[in-house]
């Protein structure tokens, strides 16, 4: 048999609905835990971008079926998907954030010639992209975090055949990037959360030789980087989520040699990273979703096909009701209305004779 991977799209959208009869109150949560289909995409896609925009609909931005990156992007609202504008450059695996401003800046990704430097902003107002200026490096597999006064910081990530040190910030108001500093470690498919005191955590990853288990901590009022408490196991491809109560939950990723499911959680002014459990399944390069409602973390897809519910209050996992279709490299997005979420496109392994 010869496997393959086969990109979703039409019927790849799906809504898990999470209600509770009284928020924040985990003793009499009643869950639907339900995922349903939900409209269709034109185009089947895997490693697309997302963004929740203000008007509480999402755009669904690039990715690639099979090796040929995407332009077209699609809006979803009110249950459905309408076509908008296409991106000016194909690009998968970038990364979006929408601005305080209601805009969407997406930068990096790969492209059919390789990791860009290239930037673009989505305009919801008309449908349209522009071309924003260029990041100092190209990059993919970076992240990006909209800091507190709407500037957004951008870290490291994989260039011209390494992982980079670079971060820099973006800053809506001129439309510039400049370089904010220098990581200590060189570091891509690393996980980032933004901390209560509005410092960025920047966790684990792969150096070009190894996965770490280091974390480094940026004050973007400084420009100050400084080494942060080592995770307990060395690990990229992970999750990082801030909860409510400020602790950092890190869950999954890869070691190098084989996927995790151990998870560590950082208390809020915490000093080191402590156990929290164990996922039901080990995984990687998974989607987690902060539940405001009762401060719980949903963690779907990835490497597995399951998904899995952490309760902050018992600081343990249970299982969830899992997508109707393995999700690898989906696009995901919290929606406006409460408890729910969407999942769109993806990848998922099949065979053939």
């Amino acid at each position: 048999m010869r496997s393959r991977m086969r990109f979703i799209g039409g019927v790849g959208l799906m809504v898990l609905t999470m209600q509770a009869l009284a928020a924040g109150s985990p003793a009499i949560e009643v869950s639907s835990e339900t995922w349903a289909p939900t409209g269709n995409m034109a185009q089947a896609r895997s490693g697309a971008s997302a963004a929740l925009l203000q008007d509480g609909s999402v755009l669904i931005a690039g990715g690639a079926n099979g090796d040929v990156p995407l332009a077209s992007a699609d809006i979803f609202k009110n249950g459905s998907f309408s076509a908008t504008g296409s991106m000016l450059l194909a690009r998968s695996n970038a990364a979006a954030v929408a601005l305080k401003d209601g805009r969407v800046l997406i930068t990096g990704g790969s492209t059919a010639s390789g990791p860009t430097s290239e930037t673009e902003i989505y305009d919801p107002a008309t449908g349209a992209w522009t071309i924003g200026n260029s990041m100092a490096a190209s990059r993919w597999g970076h992240t990006t975090t909209l800091l507190a006064d709407g500037r957004v910081l951008i870290a490291g990530g994989l260039g011209s055949g390494a992982p980079g040190t670079t971060l820099e910030i973006f800053d809506p108001a001129t439309g510039l990037f400049s370089l904010a500093g220098v990581l200590i470690t060189a570091r891509s498919s690393h996980a980032a959360a933004l901390l209560p005191d509005n410092h960025m955590l920047i966790a684990g990853g792969y150096d070009g030789s190894q996965v770490l288990k280091s974390t480094e901590i940026f004050d973007p009022a400084s420009g100050s980087v400084s080494s942060g408490p080592d995770l307990a196991t060395p690990r990229a491809a992970h999750s990082a989520t801030t909860l409510l109560n400020g602790s950092v939950l890190i869950a999954g990723g890869s070691d190098g040699s084989q996927d995790l499911a151990s998870v560590e959680l950082l208390p809020k002014g915490g000093a080191a990273f402590i156990a929290t459990g164990n996922m039901a399944s080990p995984r990687r390069s998974q989607s987690a979703f902060l539940l405001r409602d009762n401060n719980s973390v949903l963690i779907v897809g990835g490497s597995v096909d399951t998904a899995e519910l952490y309760r902050s209050w018992s600081r343990a996992f249970v299982a969830t009701g899992a997508p109707a279709e393995w999700r690898g490299g989906a696009a995901g997005s919290p929606l406006l209305a409460e408890g729910l979420l969407l999942m769109a496109g993806g990848s998922s392994p099949s065979a053939d004779g």
